[in-house]
């Protein structure tokens, strides 16, 4: 996801023969759930744990599935 707009720039620019751009990538963190009450992570220089991490996994996720389609995407179209 990180890189789809410089991929979908570079293709297009491949068939136009326009400019192509070049993707740098960008650490943010990461967090890593273990089990289901416990979670521990690292998001832009700040460690956490416990109730913190387990509250920002659950946000990083509704925030991808939102980002891919939301709810609508789960539930499919009524």
């Amino acid at each position: 996801m990180a890189q789809a707009d410089v991929v979908s720039h570079n293709i297009y620019a491949s068939l136009t023969g326009g400019k192509m751009r070049r993707y740098v990538g960008e650490r943010v963190g990461e967090i890593v759930t273990l089990g289901r009450r416990h979670a521990i992570g690292e998001l832009w220089g700040i460690r956490m744990k416990g109730l913190t991490a387990r509250v920002m996994k659950k946000l990083i996720h509704l925030w991808y599935v939102h980002s891919i389609g939301g709810v609508k995407l789960l539930l499919g179209d009524p």
